[in-house]
């Protein structure tokens, strides 16, 4: 006995419902499998959502720390010129490192590399004593040497040239 197979014509809607509705079969069933394996080994998949949890935690940390240190000072026009000179000090076996640029190492760089165009000395952050005749005024800033505003093209708020002061400089 011999069997024929007819052709039939079926609709495209058809086809893409019953697509779909094996599709939506295939990932139920997919879930329900992880689900029981994930019941049946709790201790191992808590430690496997852990580990990988951690692992995306300090990959996201590591790549913006990255995007961190290279955007520093990218709106300046000449940011590619730009470099920190860091000291090292050594005390007691422990070595420390300062990011202010003393006065004899500004006048080293400026005299024993030509190649340098600007220096800025600069100290810490911090409150610093501003003599004015016999009256002493605290304020909380930084000092920074001739050269800052010729290194950092930052917009200027205010400006103010005295005899006792040399530059005092507000940015906004």
């Amino acid at each position: 006995m011999s069997t024929y197979f007819r052709y039939t014509q079926t609709d495209k809607s058809d086809i893409t419902k019953s697509y779909i509705r094996n599709l939506l079969s295939m990932f139920k069933n997919y879930f329900k499998t992880a689900w029981r394996n994930i019941i049946r080994t709790i201790g191992y998949s808590t430690l496997n959502v852990l580990g990988l949890a951690i692992g995306m935690a300090v990959a996201l940390l590591i790549g913006l720390w990255v995007y961190y240190q290279s955007s520093f000072d990218k709106f300046l026009p000449e940011y590619k010129s730009i470099y920190r000179v860091q000291r090292n000090f050594d005390s007691n076996g422990d070595t420390l490192t300062f990011q202010t640029t003393s006065l004899k190492l500004a006048e080293a760089l400026r005299t024993q590399i030509p190649e340098i165009q600007y220096v800025a000395e600069s100290d810490w952050m911090g409150s610093h004593g501003l003599n004015v005749g016999d009256k002493k005024l605290y304020l909380n800033g930084a000092v920074a040497g001739t050269d800052f505003l010729k290194i950092f093209q930052f917009p200027l708020f205010r400006a103010m040239l005295t005899s006792h002061l040399r530059m005092l400089i507000l940015l906004y």
